[in-house]
């Protein structure tokens, strides 16, 4: 996929990987919406990402959200599609982690990774289906950890989120970028 004029969307885009998948988007052309929860970080990103842009036309982006909250991460990718003019890729990359023993993990901390590292997938893909759906070259990128592939003991919780995540969605719904 030619990425020059392509409209992304990237939650967790403040930071880590989704904030560097922005900087070599943004080299190569595409038009970037950063979704993430703090709102400065947000625009410390959006400055960055927008001095990296291939040229002065590109659109680069921000919207404060949880995507924990479906309804929330709805009103913002839609804000997030008009801005850009619709939706080419989505990029799921907003993931948290809470580094315990299992044993010692709360049960309410294994909720929140929940919500976030699985649901928020599941929140984002969905409030961005519509827009995907009208274009010819949609993709659709989740990001998981390698932590789903290795046996530690300190993240179990991380552990569980991402893979259940990735059992439950198929290989194919997979994409990967030429980044």
């Amino acid at each position: 996929m030619q990425l020059h004029g392509k409209r992304v969307i990237i939650t967790g885009g403040s930071s880590g990987i989704g904030l560097e998948i922005a900087r070599r988007l943004a080299r190569l052309g595409a038009h970037v919406a950063l979704l993430a929860r703090e709102v400065q970080k947000l625009k410390d990103a959006t400055e960055e990402v927008t001095a990296l842009a291939k040229n002065p036309n590109q659109i680069v982006t921000y919207h404060s959200v949880d995507v924990a909250d479906h309804k929330a991460t709805e009103v913002a990718i839609t804000k997030a599609a008009n801005e850009l003019g619709g939706i080419d890729v989505v990029i799921a990359s907003a993931g948290v982690t809470f580094p315990a023993h299992f044993e010692n993990t709360p049960l309410e901390k294994f909720s929140w990774m929940m919500n976030i590292n699985y649901l928020g997938c599941v929140h984002t893909v969905r409030a961005a289906l519509p827009f995907l759906k009208k274009t010819k070259e949609a993709r659709i990128v989740l990001l998981g950890s390698m932590v789903c592939v290795m046996n530690t003991a300190m993240v179990a919780g991380g552990r569980t989120t991402v893979c259940t995540h990735q059992q439950l969605l198929p290989t194919s719904a997979l994409a990967s970028l030429p980044l």
